[in-house]
């Protein structure tokens, strides 16, 4: 192995090589020959990275992702710029220069910062920080709607839109879009598994969506709760393929959902389409309660 002695190396260049020998965790030397290797044969394989170098350059990839997803589903407004600078302000940095440091693999996102991140754009950190669950989080909300529209441990006020999916294999399911009405911040849930909200359910499914529906008419009566009917695009057959990956934001686009009847109508014991068939006495229950 070759040696050479390099006299003269100006303070700029050597505290920048000192600086990348510190994160990414090599002596000096090292630094050097990974830089020298690095120059003279760029297209040769490199020395493989450290699990901490590809945790940085994975979670640097996932907020890319996380960013250019909050702009294409205008979380924060219609044309409104989705930067590094108003993403760093709106999560509580001093400046933009650690996000950037993150974003290209060279720092390490701390849990605090990536809590910040959640919170501020109601995004999910175990996600940002390990990959593993969803960019957003979603609440199966099965039977615990109560949980869902009135929270405990809360004294704020929140407003909830219920979306029907009206086409594909999720036809029928009901998800929820929870807005912090002081924060802006939103919370989505999807009923799964309880009932549908459509034609040929067992008297179990009917029996729970009674109760859901009885518990909105006599819970929630000073709460606004419109309704929507939301058609997935042709990609998004895959009910969980969708929900998650996209802020909640995207499912209040109005080119995607229209205004629908089917909640008014059923609590005031109307049959929205057939969904009922066989079971009208529920509806009359619902009316009268």
């Amino acid at each position: 192995m070759k040696k050479i002695q390099i006299r003269n190396l100006t303070d700029d260049v050597f505290e920048r090589m000192e600086q990348s020998a510190a994160v990414n965790e090599r002596s000096l030397e090292g630094e050097a020959r990974f830089a020298l290797r690095r120059h003279y044969f760029p297209d040769a394989a490199l020395p493989e990275t450290s699990m901490r170098d590809r945790w940085r350059q994975e979670t640097g990839a996932r907020l890319a992702w996380l960013f250019d997803r909050l702009r294409d589903d205008e979380a924060l407004g219609y044309r409104e710029p989705v930067d590094t600078a108003r993403i760093a302000r709106l999560s509580g940095e001093a400046s933009p220069a650690t996000l950037l440091e993150c974003l290209d693999g060279r720092d390490d996102l701390s849990f605090a910062l990536a809590d910040r991140l959640a919170a501020a754009f109601d995004a999910d950190a175990g996600w940002i920080l390990s990959g593993r669950g969803t960019p957003f989080p979603v609440e199966n909300i099965g039977n615990a709607y109560h949980a869902f529209f009135q929270p405990e441990g809360t004294t704020g006020r929140f407003e909830v839109e219920l979306m029907r999916i009206a086409a594909g294999r999720s036809a029928g399911t009901l998800f929820c879009l929870r807005r912090d009405v002081e924060t802006g911040h939103f919370r989505l849930g999807a009923v799964t598994g309880a009932f549908v909200l459509g034609p040929g359910m067992g008297g179990v499914g009917y029996g729970k969506l009674k109760n859901f529906l009885l518990f909105l008419k006599t819970r929630c009566g000073d709460m606004p709760l419109p309704a929507f009917d939301w058609t997935p695009a042709e990609d998004e057959e895959d009910f969980w393929g969708t929900f998650g990956q996209h802020h909640p934001q995207y499912f209040r686009q109005m080119t995607r959902r229209d205004p629908a009847r089917w909640l008014t109508q059923m609590l005031q014991g109307e049959d929205p389409a057939g969904w009922f068939k066989g079971w009208t006495s529920d509806l009359k229950e619902i009316a009268a309660s």
